[in-house]
């Protein structure tokens, strides 16, 4: 089944274990990535890896051994708790072992977690996912994050109060950066602001992230400040298709001028 855009986010972070996988697809590896380590810490929390609840099989040692996949499947680890599967870099020759192994997953059962690179409306493997009552697909497209991701995850790192502008700037950053380089950052921010219970200012933001802030909204304001209309448009557009949003662009650089 297809999980819609507005179900997305929440599931990653709170999955129905009385599904038995989860495709995700796409082109960009690190947002994959993202959405993989999400959900698996939600289904199976941190200790995952200590407890062995979650096995990796790579798509050689399934070619070599196809039963490898149900065998593992079926089984019941030392440890209690729900277990999950990952295949990474699925593909369609993959379909017909997956689907049979779908057909006798029962409650209990470990979870199946499949990621690929973007798949064709015409892939089995995607066709599959789509079809089967038991799974969902989900594609995770190379779009800025929505204003709702960005604060899930500048939640997840424990911030003080922030102030409208800050707020403001980390938009623009969970907007700019890749997933990766804005959790690092958020991190920085919140190493920087460990001692501090003061609200978290603009200077702040400037201070540990410069580069970022200057780049490409300090230019804009450049060219606006000295009159070179001209310039404003093709910037403007150059900043937007790198999924960077205009009313971001226009809040910090009002910022800015003030």
């Amino acid at each position: 089944m297809k999980l819609q855009p507005k179900n997305k986010n929440t599931y990653f972070l709170k999955p129905d274990p009385q599904m038995a996988g989860l495709l995700l697809y796409g082109v960009n590896p690190a947002r994959i990535q993202k959405k993989k380590n999400e959900f698996i810490n939600a289904l199976l929390g941190l200790n995952a890896n200590e407890e062995m609840r979650l096995t990796i099989i790579s798509t050689t040692d399934l070619r070599k051994e196809p039963s490898l996949l149900i065998d593992t499947m079926k089984a019941q680890g030392f440890f209690p708790g729900p277990r999950c599967i990952l295949i990474e870099n699925a593909s369609d020759r993959f379909t017909t072992l997956i689907q049979s192994v779908l057909m006798e997953w029962k409650h209990g059962d470990a979870h199946i977690l499949l990621t690929a690179t973007l798949l064709s409306p015409r892939s089995s493997l995607r066709k599959l996912f789509e079809d089967a009552n038991n799974v969902y697909i989900a594609p995770i497209f190379d779009d800025p994050p929505s204003q709702g991701e960005v604060t899930t995850e500048i939640k997840k790192h424990n911030l003080p109060d922030i102030e409208k502008d800050a707020l403001e700037q980390l938009f623009y950053l969970g907007q700019s950066l890749s997933p990766d380089e804005f959790s690092q950052t958020l991190e920085k921010i919140s190493l920087y602001k460990l001692s501090d219970p003061s609200p978290l200012t603009y200077n702040d933001i400037k201070e540990l992230a410069p580069y970022v802030l200057e780049a490409g909204i300090e230019e804009a304001t450049n060219i606006i400040v000295e009159g070179r209309t001209s310039e404003v448009g093709p910037l403007l557009r150059k900043l937007e298709s790198q999924g960077i949003n205009l009313v971001h662009i226009c809040a910090v650089s009002y910022t800015h001028l003030r």
